[in-house]
């Protein structure tokens, strides 16, 4: 359960969101902004397992919406695939934690495929870009399957 506070998130949502997480509740719901997806962040990357791996594919998504979720999470493996890759940016982790995350940029070729976050059985998937809207769910193996395949896929391509 998170209960730190985000900006312009009432607490009711958190209150509903820490909910969903803590019943494992398979059921979709919206959110938007980044202040949102750092709540869910914290709460599927940031609550994992040690045997979950964490990928992220992100655009636009700034490295502070889930900079604390990597933070703390038990994950051993984080996966990220940027749009626009600058390294630099990375260096508010550490070398600690560099050492447990891969970058790549993803290929321009790659077409079609919305920004996303998946560990274990939830995820965020954006629906919208324009405006960040986007559907998440605690407990949807099947979704996350289909997401962690195409994230696998992008990764690949995008291999120097």
């Amino acid at each position: 359960m998170i209960k730190k506070t985000y900006k312009n998130v009432p607490k009711e949502y958190v209150d509903a969101v820490n909910n969903l997480f803590n019943i494992k509740k398979n059921e979709r719901f919206m959110n938007d902004s980044c202040a949102h997806a750092e709540l869910l962040a914290d709460l599927i990357i940031g609550q994992t397992s040690s045997q979950a791996e964490a990928l992220i594919y992100s655009g636009e998504l700034p490295i502070s919406c889930y900079k604390s979720a990597i933070e703390q999470t038990k994950a051993t493996k984080i996966k990220i695939l940027l749009d626009n890759l600058d390294e630099n940016k990375f260096t508010v982790f550490g070398d600690k934690l560099l050492n447990k995350i891969e970058f790549r940029q993803k290929k321009e070729s790659i077409k079609g495929m919305n920004h996303f976050f998946v560990c274990g059985d939830a995820y965020r998937y954006e629906k919208d870009h324009n405006v960040g809207t986007a559907i998440s769910n605690f407990n949807e193996p099947s979704m996350v399957k289909k997401l962690t395949e195409s994230f696998n896929k992008m990764w690949e391509w995008s291999a120097d």
